[in-house]
């Protein structure tokens, strides 16, 4: 990895996702710029959403609220 490129977070807010967070993650995978890292925030989802993102993107990090702190709030954790 060139040494020189700075490294980009991809924040992804999650909420009851599960129809939807498979596609994401599965679409920032394909990006091809070296130096990234992605984070997954949930806000205190009752679906399977997390789930998916813990089995199959093990790759990626998770951050997960008590409660749905809504979208502001929600990113700035």
């Amino acid at each position: 990895m060139p040494q020189n490129l700075p490294l980009v977070t991809i924040l992804v807010l999650n909420w009851n996702g599960e129809r939807v967070i498979r596609p994401t993650l599965e679409s920032i995978t394909k990006l091809t710029y070296p130096n990234t890292e992605v984070i997954v925030i949930d806000n205190n989802s009752t679906d399977s959403s997390m789930e998916i993102v813990c089995k199959e993107f093990p790759q990626f990090q998770v951050i997960r609220n008590n409660r749905n702190l809504g979208f502001a709030a929600g990113m700035n954790e």
